[in-house]
């Protein structure tokens, strides 16, 4: 299930249909950057900075989540 363009903003996190949350950084020119945490096999976390255009990135999206300790994992690195 996708989202609308429109309602991609900056700073705000979205989850996608497997439950990655990503925030997003930058939206330049109809391309949009993000960043991604998630659990490395040692336990730690890798951080994963992507560049992509809006329209895929929406697709991608389910919903809206919270980037307050609800909407992300602390698990995953975000404080």
């Amino acid at each position: 299930m996708a989202i609308p363009v429109k309602d991609i903003v900056v700073g705000r996190c979205y989850a996608t249909g497997m439950g990655q949350v990503r925030r997003v950084l930058e939206i330049v020119n109809g391309m949009i950057t993000y960043e991604e945490h998630a659990k490395t096999a040692s336990s730690g976390v890798s951080t994963a900075r992507t560049t992509i255009g809006i329209e895929n990135f929406a697709r991608q999206m389910s919903n809206e989540v919270p980037c307050g300790n609800g909407g992300r994992r602390n698990s995953a690195g975000w404080t």
